[in-house]
């Protein structure tokens, strides 16, 4: 009983101060102390009609699975006596197929085994809601997307103006899979046309159901790139910006490749970010530089703008991104030149 209540007050203490934290964003990156090659990554694809789910671990391969409401059209019969049907299957996905072996560790979503886990993991997870305010019930949504569809007049803005404005003002740095492109690292557009899938119903458009060796074998291709690819000249002069800025990269990629610069990004976890990052930290940063970012996914700019209304984006991108409005601005161009010369004009 003794610890339990030095334990509450313990937490109390904690959510008492916990507005004395600096902001986490303006601090210099932490040194990588070991590079994960060996995690796992999943990846799923859902629509009304169907979900495709794609794991990969190093020792395994690629285990895919396929769900469906109904059976695709066109199919033969070969195909269709590979999935197994459960009408009581959860989201009403009563057709299911399964290719490859299960990774480690994995066991179906109905296994009698897991059920104690998920239990003490519903109470931890309301306990952290109970005592920390804000916490996100989405793991992959920090807040609403931001995006502007009718945005006409962008400022622009050059590489001068943006290496003195970085001198000047608090920034972080926000990247997006343009900056990984180049070290051979798909974007989100090129893996789903490697993979066949329709990005409306996460169903293949390429009769990938006859192939999943082949986008299984596309899978592996693209996590293997993300864990083993060096980094781009411009992961390597970012991370010489943001030690010389003190100032923090946050990321939506999965990729190792700023870990390789031997610096430790943000990755966007919803829950994490709930419990870890005060709102009031976005009013202090008086822009973020987008790298390669086409779209707010993650909605972490939705977020910024909820909480810093005024605050700036400044997008480096080869077009003009989703989530700029007309008091934002866009540096036209390849970030692989325009980040090394940033670093150049900033380090004089």
């Amino acid at each position: 009983m003794k610890k339990f209540l030095l334990g509450i007050m313990f937490s109390s203490f904690l959510i008492s101060n916990i507005n004395c934290i600096s902001n986490f964003f303006l601090q210099a990156p932490k040194k990588i102390k070991q590079l994960n090659c060996s995690r796992t990554i999943d990846m799923c694809w859902h629509g009304q009609q169907g979900r495709w789910t794609f794991i990969y671990q190093k020792d395994t391969g690629v285990y895919v699975t396929v769900e469906c409401k109904e059976l695709p059209e066109g199919i033969d019969e070969k195909t269709k006596s590979l999935f197994k049907y459960n009408k009581e299957n959860k989201d009403d996905f009563a057709y299911k197929y399964t290719y490859g072996t299960p990774p480690k560790g994995f066991y179906c979503s109905g296994s009698y085994f897991l059920f104690p886990v998920k239990l003490l993991l519903k109470v931890y997870n309301f306990l952290c809601g109970w005592f920390v305010k804000g916490e996100q019930k989405d793991c992959y949504c920090v807040e609403e997307r931001l995006t502007f569809k009718d945005t006409q007049d962008i400022k622009s803005m050059t590489t001068d103006e943006l290496a003195c404005f970085i001198k000047d003002c608090n920034i972080i740095f926000y990247t997006g899979a343009g900056i990984s492109a180049s070290a051979g690292v798909f974007t989100m557009w090129q893996l789903e046309e490697a993979l066949g899938m329709d990005d409306k119903e996460g169903l293949s458009k390429k009769n990938a159901l006859y192939d999943l060796h082949g986008v299984s074998r596309a899978y592996q291709e693209f996590c293997e790139a993300m864990l083993y690819n060096s980094p781009t000249q411009a992961h390597e002069a970012l991370k010489k910006i943001v030690q010389y800025k003190k100032c923090k990269i946050v990321t939506e990629n999965l990729d190792n490749l700023h870990e390789r610069t031997g610096i430790e990004p943000y990755t966007i976890h919803g829950k994490k970010f709930g419990r870890n990052i005060k709102n009031e930290w976005a009013c202090e940063i008086e822009a973020i530089i987008c790298c390669g970012l086409s779209y707010d996914d993650r909605g972490f700019l939705g977020w910024y703008k909820k909480h810093n209304p005024n605050g700036i984006i400044i997008a480096i991108d080869l077009g003009k991104p989703s989530y700029l409005s007309e008091n934002d601005y866009l540096l036209m161009g390849d970030l692989q030149d325009i980040i090394p010369a940033l670093y150049e004009k900033i380090s004089k």
